[in-house]
């Protein structure tokens, strides 16, 4: 597990894989291959107990990211969430706009999940792009195309969407 870094850094590693006899291999390629940067200027490390419905609000570590996550899990995860300060991916499925929200949550353990993500947004927001409250969907950038979160409901006094997802990127 890398542990989590500062936004706007870049990670060196090296991968190190002992066989059944005891024979070690270290491969880094030079620190070339094997390197990422973390995006965004806020990222925060959270620590998740198991449990059933556990509720975390990303906004008590980072405040400008009012963001909730429910999920079940069944052993301690940490999530490592940063908030983006632009689109990650290309641009939005025609005929949608971003409401300006970006951020990438990756997890320390490979994990099949029903995670609830909470959007929270400011009636000024939807203005700006000129969105319906009611039809707000929440979307995740898979690599190549922008594909919309599973069982969405919106809450549009208390200024809300939210949306399933079923894994979190490693």
């Amino acid at each position: 597990t890398i542990p989590a870094q500062p936004g706007d850094s870049n990670v060196y590693y090296r991968v190190r894989a002992e066989d059944r006899v005891g024979n070690v291999f270290v491969e880094d390629d030079g620190g070339i291959s094997y390197q990422y940067t973390v995006q965004g200027s806020s990222s925060k490390a959270i620590t998740v107990q198991p449990g059933q419905n556990v509720q975390v609000n990303v906004a008590d570590q980072i405040p400008t990211l009012k963001v909730t996550i429910t999920l079940t899990v069944t052993t301690p995860i940490e999530l490592q969430v940063t908030q983006l300060p632009s689109n990650p991916g290309g641009t939005p499925p025609p005929g949608t706009a971003a409401l300006g929200i970006f951020m990438q949550i990756n997890a320390n353990e490979s994990i099949s999940l029903d995670a609830r993500i909470r959007l929270f947004y400011d009636d000024s927001q939807v203005q700006a792009q000129n969105l319906n409250e009611t039809t707000l969907i929440p979307y995740y950038w898979d690599g190549t195309a922008w594909v919309g979160l599973e069982s969405v409901t919106r809450d549009t006094q208390a200024n809300w969407v939210e949306g399933t997802v079923h894994h979190f990127s490693l």
